[in-house]
């Protein structure tokens, strides 16, 4: 009987009973001739990349969003270019000119496990392979981006995170809710950051779209 289920009898008894009470419905499917996942960019890569003894990745490379030939067929037939996403990896020709680049990065919203490993990896690969000058942390999420709550900025140098990956949380720090933008903005020229890494969730990522 479900009594002999264990602690998650309950929830599995309560769920089964829901699920039987509840009528058939029907799943509308979103229209995957629509999906689109191209990526913006902010202009022409013109620099060659200072890194090294890599297979660089071209921007026409992509991988497709289906594996079914079925699935691709539908758009072939209708001379429609299938659902592809656009491959990661390193461009033999950069945007930014990682000499003269001071960065940034910024967690935000819940904790969860490796963020001190993503900090790390980004900061070990802007200073030994892009050979980025400075790496600015900031700290407790986008307040940190406020002049309103003072938090001065952490320096992010290799010898910083190198054990980082070895403990919970985040050595930055983290908070939620929005800040100014405005006056994010401003700190961020102030301190001449390129370019900001915020990691987090889809709040995190909307911020940053703002």
């Amino acid at each position: 009987t479900w009594h002999n289920l264990g602690p998650w009898s309950f929830f599995f008894f309560l769920s089964a009973r829901r699920l039987k009470k509840q009528p058939a419905r029907k799943v509308n499917k979103m229209k995957e001739i629509d999906l689109n996942f191209t990526v913006p960019k902010l202009g022409e890569g013109r620099i060659t990349s200072p890194i090294t003894g890599v297979r660089f990745v071209d921007d026409e490379e992509h991988l497709l969003y289906h594996s079914d030939f079925r699935a691709l067929k539908g758009y072939l037939d209708a001379g429609n270019k299938p659902p592809c996403l656009e491959k990661a990896g390193p461009r033999e020709k950069i945007y930014f000119d990682p000499a003269g680049l001071k960065c940034g990065i910024v967690t935000c919203g819940g904790l969860c496990p490796g963020l001190n490993d993503v900090i790390r990896s980004i900061t070990l690969t802007l200073t030994r392979q892009y050979r980025v000058k400075q790496v600015l942390g900031f700290r407790y999420g986008y307040e940190g981006l406020s002049s309103k709550f003072n938090h001065a900025p952490l320096e992010l140098t290799p010898e910083a995170v190198g054990a980082i990956h070895e403990t919970g949380g985040t050595i930055l720090g983290s908070s939620r809710g929005s800040q100014d933008i405005p006056d994010m903005v401003d700190n961020l020229t102030r301190l001449n950051i390129g370019i900001l890494f915020a990691i987090g969730g889809d709040g995190t990522l909307r911020g940053a779209q703002a």
